[in-house]
């Protein structure tokens, strides 16, 4: 009876393994893909029209090698069990018996899905930002213009260049291109840090992003966002010009709107394949 028992204990502690396992991949793909691919946009597109890549190397190496890992071991840290019982009901559906695969796993729980809504929205408000920089920056200029060639920060050579442009900067400060660029760049940081609300519940069916959220997770995502929001103001110590508090502040808030589109788009997913798993559980 004791074996018996023994051997029970070790099956359970095998199947919860194996679903944590599965449930920590799930979020560190949600988390890190649409990064991933928003950058690689970032990076290509910045080829194309400057024949450079400017300042992204910098913001990819923060994300991925400083906030990406303390943002992943908070999620590996976090009590998930209170979602387990759904996905066990999904798990044993006909379609999807036990999930032996991980990629089973991933697809019951619609995990591609879930990553081409947040790459979307990622990829999609930087090049909306970009678009329109004159109409949604107009807190730091009346209208943002740069050439390909612009420095980030005026120097002299570039006044000497632009005499017109000598009332309304001074060296130092922060070009138009400077401007956009850094904005930009605040904005993918912040999406990223919101990501890891998203991360938490990353199938299309775990609707809550703040459902049973940790105090680790919570104080991590506000020492990242006070961090961040500081970050661009260091050029300041040493002299030059950077974006105005309201601006980065509007980059945080963009940010924290991916939180609601993510929301929104698996709620509209839900309503159309119900609340109930259409394929009959096994017998």
């Amino acid at each position: 009876m004791i074996l018996l028992n023994d051997s029970l204990q070790g099956v359970v502690m095998a199947v919860v393994k194996g679903r944590v396992y599965k449930d920590n991949l799930m979020k560190l793909l949600l988390i890190q893909i649409p990064a991933s691919m928003c950058s690689t946009a970032i990076i290509l597109s910045q080829f194309y029209m400057y024949d450079s890549i400017m300042v992204t190397a910098s913001f990819v190496f923060l994300i991925n090698l400083i906030y990406f890992p303390i943002a992943f071991i908070c999620l590996v840290r976090e009590d998930s069990s209170d979602r387990y019982r759904d996905m066990i009901e999904r798990w044993r559906s006909i379609r999807y018996p036990g999930t032996k695969t991980v990629s089973a796993y991933l697809k019951s729980e619609n995990l591609m899905f879930s990553i081409l809504v947040s790459t979307v929205y990622q990829i999609g408000v930087l090049a909306l930002m970009y678009c329109e920089a004159g109409k949604l920056f107009s807190l730091a200029h009346e209208d943002l213009e740069w050439e390909k060639d612009d420095p980030f920060f005026v120097t002299q050579k570039w006044l000497d260049d632009h005499p017109s442009a000598i009332a309304d900067y001074s060296k130092d400060d922060m070009t138009d291109k400077g401007l956009i660029f850094m904005t930009l760049f605040q904005t993918w940081a912040y999406m990223q840090i919101f990501a890891i609300f998203n991360a938490r519940r990353p199938s299309y069916k775990d609707m809550g992003p703040f459902s049973g959220l940790s105090i680790l997770v919570c104080v991590v995502v506000a020492l990242l966002l006070i961090f961040q929001f500081s970050l661009c103001y260091i050029p300041m110590i040493f002299g030059f010009g950077t974006i105005s508090e309201e601006v980065n502040l509007l980059c945080m808030i963009i940010g924290a709107i991916s939180i609601f589109w993510f929301y929104f788009c698996k709620g509209v997913l839900f309503i159309f394949t119900g609340t109930k798993d259409e394929y009959p559980e096994q017998a």
